[in-house]
């Protein structure tokens, strides 16, 4: 796919808006009716297969049910054949102008009182009519909620809605979503109801009023936060106490203690005094929260996370003692930092060999040589956006050739074996900041950036695989994240200053780096 590409002899493809595991979305222009449309397309693999087509017209058919304002609208579902021969399928969907709630939130951090209520009476305005279809939407954060001009909100993505009059996207034991989001009743193995969205908004409403999501950490953590028979309440000071009950309301364990409907909860966005201040919490759910954090340490639950979402501000790391997680997401969180101030990455934690310690715990890396990290895409060198020594720069690409150019410290990386499981994975450490390489959330479409190095820290143990070998380099290296399970990805772009981010693993050379043999 390609801008300027012309998809069933009716819509020129412009700009791609973003992609996921699943697919991409693009802008694209409606040559027939003159008007601008976004088109979601699924990924040209996935469209070969008869299972991955009927979810994408399930999509398609859920959208079409819902012709109601804030909701975003579906125009067309198009399955055609190619000029090879290959199967094509995508979504025409209104183009909505403005920025999710996830970049609003990443530029923000927090938002004040009336624009969360407000934000909130809108979208759950929206789950209310979507609630009247019979349709629970499954999948409500940050990256779904869109932001356009007048403060005027926008439900999108309903690729894993639940409606009882649709065939299940998930067997016994599975949980589609993403955890951070997902409400307890789900978690258990309870009913799915409109209830759950209101529990998932809630979370929604706490990220945007405390700058934070009230759980953290891999995914096991996450969901013990969400078992915990006292809901969470807001860091006092964050917002007037009859704003902090409303929150604390949609968080309530049983759904039969939150909002009676999602237009309930409207109204109290729009009057927050009018909730009862007598409203109480039951701790019922305590004997079912131990019950699963079993099922976790067993590896009894089985997230498959959604198919396509630009959200930048979600998912929290897979633990993969806890949990097997296929990622279709574009979820992302920062996984739990640790508060220990880490050795000195240069010097590092040495065994009585001098190697990296891998008995009671993983050592800090003592980089090595370094070495150029390229993109097999574009040529380009892969460096570190700020020339500070600063935590959380994004990894982009620069407009150099790693033939020649990439001799400075910032395009410069030491890969330091010994870590994960196996004890067969790397940290990848910069020679000017001497931090390593790690994954700033976990779902698809994450930014990749640069952390202090940490012990025992997934989202900075990557792996690699090849499969070519040339001139002392090794051609088409994957580099794959441990925590998130996802490869390293250039978006397919040769421009410079494009941050590097994470995709689902494909053989695609958007994935592909150079790097020493």
């Amino acid at each position: 796919m390609k801008s300027g590409q012309l998809l069933g002899d009716r819509y020129r493809l412009g700009d791609r808006l973003g992609f996921g595991g699943m697919g991409s979305v693009w802008r694209a222009a409606d040559t027939q009716l003159g008007r601008t449309v976004a088109i979601k397309v699924l990924r040209p693999d996935l469209a070969e297969d008869a299972e991955y087509r009927h979810r994408f017209l399930r999509e398609a058919r859920t959208l079409a049910a819902l012709d109601v304002p804030g909701i975003v609208r579906i125009h067309d579902w198009c399955e055609e054949t190619d000029a090879e021969g290959r199967t094509r399928c995508y979504i025409v969907i209104d183009f909505v102008e403005g920025q999710s709630l996830a970049a609003l939130l990443e530029e923000r951090v927090r938002l004040d009182v009336d624009t969360t209520m407000d934000i909130v009476r809108q979208t759950a305005e929206a789950l209310h009519a979507a609630h009247t279809a019979g349709i629970v939407h499954r999948d409500v954060k940050p990256g779904n909620i869109i932001i356009g001009s007048a403060g005027r909100v926008t439900l999108v993505d309903f690729g894993i809605a639940y409606s009882p009059t649709q065939d299940p996207l998930t067997e016994a034991g599975e949980v589609v979503g993403t955890p951070s989001y997902i409400s307890p009743e789900y978690l258990t193995g309870g009913e799915l109801t409109p209830a759950s969205d209101v529990y998932s908004l809630g979370i929604v409403a706490y990220q945007c009023l405390a700058g934070r999501l009230p759980y953290s950490g891999t995914t096991g953590k996450v969901i013990a936060g969400h078992l915990d028979p006292q809901p969470p309440t807001l860091p006092q000071g964050t917002a007037p106490s009859e704003v902090a009950r409303v929150v604390t309301r949609c968080l309530a364990r049983e759904p039969g203690e939150r909002f009676t409907s999602a237009a309930a909860l409207a109204q109290a966005c729009r009057e927050p005094g009018s909730l009862p201040r007598d409203w109480r919490i039951s701790r019922r759910l305590a004997v079912v929260a131990a019950a699963v954090a079993i099922l976790l340490v067993a590896g009894g639950i089985v997230f498959v996370l959604p198919l396509l979402s630009d959200d930048t501000g979600s998912a929290s790391a897979d633990d993969p003692e806890t949990s097997q997680s296929r990622s279709e997401s574009g979820a992302a969180s920062s996984a739990s930092k640790s508060s220990k101030k880490p050795d000195d990455p240069k010097e590092g934690k040495k065994s009585e060999s001098g190697k990296p310690a891998k008995d009671g715990g993983e050592a800090d890396p003592a980089p090595g040589d370094f070495s150029p990290l390229a993109s097999a895409y574009s040529g380009m060198c892969i460096g570190v956006a700020s020339e500070a020594k600063t935590e959380g720069a994004k990894i982009i690409q620069w407009g150099l050739s790693w033939e020649t150019d990439c001799d400075q410290g910032n395009e410069q990386w030491s890969w330091v074996g010994g870590y994960g499981k196996d004890r067969g994975s790397f940290k990848i450490v910069n020679q000017n900041s001497g931090m390593c390489l790690a994954s700033n959330g976990n779902a698809a479409g994450a930014e990749i950036v640069q952390q202090e190095c940490r012990d025992s820290d997934g989202e900075q143990v990557w792996q690699r695989t090849h499969s070519d070998t040339k001139n002392g380099w090794d051609y088409y290296w994957l580099i794959r994240n441990e925590a998130a399970d996802l490869c390293m990805d250039n978006q397919g772009k040769s421009e410079e200053s494009v941050p590097m981010i994470l995709g689902q693993c494909v053989e695609a050379n958007t994935q592909q780096f150079r790097v020493p043999a």
